[in-house]
């Protein structure tokens, strides 16, 4: 608080103030005239300053130390050099980090305030250099009134800034809480978690866990009921979960800093509530878990209703030089992980993260290894006729030799090219090799089949059927040699473009296979459907047929079915001799195996075949 005596004050006191920001200049005239000093003369920059000076002849200077078109230190030196000025009070500003500061005083500033303003301080600072300045004397009565006029301004300005701290109080609760449960929200966590990851590396502990609980079918209760009584619902949630959590002394209370909450749950949207598990073993953690899912789950009475919301889980553990954004983020994948294979939970597993640091790595060398022919190769994989035990055909399988991570599967190279729009390309790189290849094949005087398989998302691509048909005419191959392979789950989306797409390929000759047989949900019904002519029966109906009568019994009513059809049989993963003579004496038609021949590059192929002929 002010002093009760006021300041000795000229009769028309006046101040200069020098600041290059706005809001700066605005705020000290407004603290000048709450302290009763009403003439107040602003610049932006020093250019005009000296002119100003000798003009306005202030009783007070406040000069920003980076204003524009002059130096602070040159200002206050000309200044002390002026009769007007050799015992004028002078105030410069500048943040805490500024040296300018101790240059200034050097040079005869009396103080200094800091931006940005606290306004209390300034108005302290100020009222003691006018107070104890050089100014002349007025009389009793004006004196008197300055100083009534001074006390109410302090009050005013006391009450101000109550009022503006309870604003700021207020307005911090609700950026770091949620408005209707109250609970700490997204930025209140991403602090709490950024505290805790630091007590852990000093510790060298990262014994802590963040899960993430998912209510499902909100949407439902919102649409449904409304979003007044939705929100309503929420907060009795929020209220239920919370004392359910308090039942763990493994569950930590959320705090940062010195702004403490009493609870330990935080809201990060209307339908997510996270936790942070500390010091807990694996099968404590689950049992925690566990335990929350059973009583969160049960229905919450509403208004004569019950409410029931079903509740997954994602969690992780801090780990090392770990960070905020990426440990929630693999909270996310864990949960998102846990909802696709209908899990209640699941922690985070670096091999079910398709959004991991090496997949994005990846990403960007398949890219690379597509455009630039690095790395990636062909296999043929030989398939043998049953009735007279020649090489009828090959399958074509990809092949990536990464230079970090080594040999990498074709199913790991397709997905990833799926879910990153490199489908196509990868697709385009696969038919040019495979059909350059095969032109070597039948120049050797080799007639054999060739099989490619086809992504499900290549059915959807405008561009496929022409850059199929440029390529057969390109390298001289006949359609009717050419096999795309594709499996029954292309007619799970989009199934009229997808049956419109094997038509036009048939139509140019092209022979379709429906590959991984009996391995959907109604491969029946998908086989009427679709213009196929190759069969290729799943490779786990062929490694225990000898011994499996059950699989016997299906590979055996599939070849007959197939027969009946007009359709050929192809048997997967053949591993020694019984299998292929049980598979023969079925009537199967052409078959491949490790046990048969292995998987062989381009130039292998054709030595093989060579031999063969010998």
């Amino acid at each position: 608080m002010l002093a009760e005596s006021s300041f000795v004050q000229k009769q028309s006191a006046k101040v200069l103030v020098v600041d290059s920001q706005d809001t700066n200049r605005v705020l000290l005239t407004r603290i000048l005239n709450s302290l009763a000093i009403e003439h107040v003369c602003g610049l932006a920059d020093y250019q005009d300053f000296k002119s100003c000076f000798l003009s306005f002849i202030p009783d007070l200077i406040i000069i920003d130390i980076d204003a524009p078109c002059g130096s602070a230190e040159a200002i206050i030196e000309w200044l002390r050099c002026q009769p007007l000025g050799r015992l004028l009070p002078i105030v410069v500003s500048a943040s805490r980090q500024d040296k300018g500061i101790d240059r200034a005083l050097e040079k005869g500033a009396n103080d200094y305030i800091q931006t940005p303003f606290i306004t209390a301080q300034v108005a302290v600072r100020i009222n003691n250099l006018m107070q104890y300045s050089n100014v002349d004397q007025v009389s009793s009565a004006k004196r008197k009134l300055l100083d009534q006029r001074l006390q109410r301004g302090t009050r005013a300005l006391q009450l101000e800034i109550l009022q503006r701290n309870k604003v700021e109080q207020e307005l911090h609760f609700q950026a770091h809480h949620e408005y209707h449960s109250r609970l700490p929200n997204r930025i209140f966590l991403q602090k709490v978690l950024a505290d805790v990851l630091k007590g852990g590396c000093n510790k060298s502990s990262f014994n802590n866990t963040l899960a993430i609980f998912h209510l499902h079918q909100f949407n439902e209760i919102n649409n449904t009921l409304g979003h007044s009584r939705a929100d309503e619902i929420l907060v009795d949630m929020a209220l239920r979960f919370s004392n359910l959590c308090q039942r763990h002394v493994e569950i930590v209370p959320l705090q940062y800093d010195q702004y403490d909450h009493t609870g330990s749950v935080a809201l990060l949207d209307r339908t997510h509530f996270t936790i942070i598990i500390k010091d807990a073993q694996a099968y404590r953690l689950e049992d925690i878990i566990d335990q929350l899912l059973i009583d969160s789950s049960q229905p919450l009475q509403y208004q004569g209703m019950q409410i029931e919301t079903p509740i997954s889980v994602g969690f992780a553990s801090a780990i090392v030089a770990d960070d905020v954004t990426s440990w929630m983020r693999r909270a996310h994948v864990a949960l998102e992980y846990a909802e696709q294979e209908k899990q209640q939970w699941a922690g985070y597993c670096e091999e079910a993260d398709r959004y991991s640091k090496k997949k994005l790595t990846l990403v960007a060398d398949l890219r690379n290894a597509i455009a630039c022919n690095q790395g990636l190769f062909l296999h043929y994989q030989p398939q043998f006729n049953c009735h007279g035990g020649e090489i009828s055909g090959v399958e074509v399988l990809l092949r990536w030799n990464h230079p970090v991570y080594g040999p990498l599967p074709a199913d790991e190279i397709v997905a990833l090219a799926e879910q990153t729009g490199l489908i196509q390309s990868l697709t385009h790189w696969v038919i040019v090799h495979a059909f350059s290849q095969h032109q070597k094949v039948l120049a050797a005087g080799f007639d054999l089949t060739l099989s490619v398989n086809l992504s499900t998302l290549n059915l959807w691509q405008e561009r496929l059927l022409e850059d199929i048909a440029q390529h057969l005419e390109i390298y001289k191959i006949p359609a009717k040699q050419l096999i795309l392979e594709v499996t029954e789950t292309v007619l799970l989306k989009k199934p009229e473009r997808s049956l419109e797409f094997l038509h036009c390929l048939t139509a140019l000759g092209i022979r379709i296979a429906l590959d991984d047989f009996g391995t959907g949900f109604s491969s029946l019904a998908y086989l009427k459907k679709m213009p196929v002519s190759e069969l290729k029966i799943d490779r786990s109906f062929i490694q225990e047929l000898c011994y499996s009568h059950e699989d016997q019994v299906i590979v055996a009513s599939t070849i007959a079915m197939c027969q009946g059809l007009g359709i050929e049989v192809v048997a997967e993963g053949v591993e020694d001799k019984a299998t292929q003579l049980k598979l023969e004496t079925l009537g199967c038609d052409r078959l491949q195996g490790y046990f048969l021949a292995k998987p062989l590059l381009g130039e292998d192929l054709l030595l093989r075949l060579a031999s063969g002929r010998d």
